[in-house]
């Protein structure tokens, strides 16, 4: 009870930042991008009230807004480039398995996030994207805030404020953690990146914790290593080594690490198995939860500890991992098609002069980590940063052909 108090309530203080961020009228080209990137927070993952519902109407406002105008230009952006064959390998997919209800409600979602994403970087410049970027940076700040106080008032192992799983409420704060460190500086930069890691933790998502770590080492890449360097380093493995040695967070259980880490193995199991059966056109987009009690008995028991962890006892599991779920709901190509895509993107990230390449990369790098143990590539939100870099490039490449 106390928990969706919480979650009810917790949505005014995030959505009276909004209406704070866009007053500015510096900040009024944002205002859609700053909305929606709000109503992730707010109402996406948050199943109390019509909250889910009033995400859903803030998509399609979205949509009905921009898509018109895209049409009216004529031109999309060539990120689609990457979008639409995946489209097309989940269409023909469908032709060779049955198109039950899952299939149907993720070809629905994927549509949906191709619309959004478009919307979302209509007419998209670097200010505007620096902008946007800033504006998460400051609404992770104020989820972190609600994070640690939710731990004082609930006193829960692991915080999620209001999405529907710590390890998503970490993601997202992951996120804005590279983000900050790249644009605030001085004390005030120190003080929020520290409560931000507290609060990362207090998650228990290991994850997470990848994006403060791909971003610091791409500083000390880019800068050289600095005694600066050195100090955010030490201070940040003093802070994870106390709560660990003290028994604060769910990482100091080791049964429930391993328990999580076995059910991955399984489940990565499942789906080689999956697509060995299917290897051209997978059991269908959507359709992993669906089959899986159909593969759950193929796959050896697993001792973990005093546990023993059994498969074919589960029923309608998700992979919680992202290109497992592409490969066995797809097939081999699908997947080959995805590690081409992650080889290009870096080598660009990392081998071409990018424009905001200090953010980019770690929260690219983290996402692509991200999704090797949980699926979060459902939502536009997740596309629109797996797609970033490739937008920039484009950008970079129009203002060298129009000498801007």
């Amino acid at each position: 009870m106390q928990e969706d108090l919480f979650k009810l309530l917790s949505p005014i203080p995030i959505l009276l930042f909004w209406l704070f961020y866009i007053s500015n009228r510096k900040n009024l080209s944002v205002a859609a991008p700053a909305l929606f990137f709000t109503s992730i927070v707010c109402f996406s993952q948050n199943f109390v009230f019509f909250y889910r519902e009033f995400h859903q109407i803030i998509q399609v406002a979205l949509i009905a807004f921009y898509i018109p105008q895209i049409i009216r230009v004529g031109r999309l952006s060539r990120f689609n480039l990457i979008l639409f064959p995946f489209l097309a390998l989940i269409l023909i997919s469908q032709f060779f398995n049955p198109f039950d209800s899952d299939s149907k409600s993720q070809l629905v979602n994927y549509i949906i996030v191709i619309l959004v994403v478009n919307a979302l970087y209509f007419r998209g410049e670097l200010l505007k994207i620096e902008k946007t970027l800033k504006f998460i940076g400051n609404l992770g700040v104020v989820v972190a805030m609600l994070g640690c106080f939710e731990y004082i008032l609930t006193g829960s192992p692991r915080v999620e404020v209001t999405f529907s799983n710590p390890n998503y409420f970490a993601f997202f704060l992951g996120i804005a953690w590279v983000i900050n460190f790249e644009f605030l500086k001085g004390r005030a930069r120190v003080l929020i990146l520290f409560v931000m890691t507290i609060t990362i933790i207090l998650s228990g998502s290991r994850s997470a914790l990848a994006f403060p770590l791909f971003c610091v080492l791409w500083f000390i890449y880019r800068q050289g290593v600095s005694k600066r360097g050195v100090l955010v380093l030490l201070v940040a493995g003093c802070v994870v080594s106390f709560l660990y040695v003290f028994d604060l967070t769910r990482f100091s259980d080791k049964e429930a690490v391993s328990g999580s880490d076995g059910e991955r193995k399984l489940f990565a199991q499942i789906g080689l198995n999956m697509v060995n059966d299917n290897p051209y056109f997978g059991v269908g987009w959507g359709r992993y939860i669906s089959e899986f009690s159909n593969y759950s008995s193929t796959v050896d028991k697993l001792h973990i500890g005093n546990h023993i962890l059994d498969a074919s006892k589960q029923d309608r599991r998700v992979s919680h991992n992202d290109f497992l779920r592409i490969m066995a709901e797809l097939g081999w190509l699908s997947l080959l098609l995805c590690i081409i895509y992650c080889g290009y993107c870096i080598h660009i990230l990392m081998f071409q002069t990018m424009a905001l390449s200090g953010v980019v990369f770690p929260i690219w790098c983290g996402m692509i980590l991200f999704s090797l143990t949980h699926n979060n590539l459902n939502t536009a939100f997740s596309w629109y940063f797996l797609l970033l870099p490739i937008f920039i490039k484009n950008l970079n490449l129009r203002s060298k052909y129009h000498g801007y």
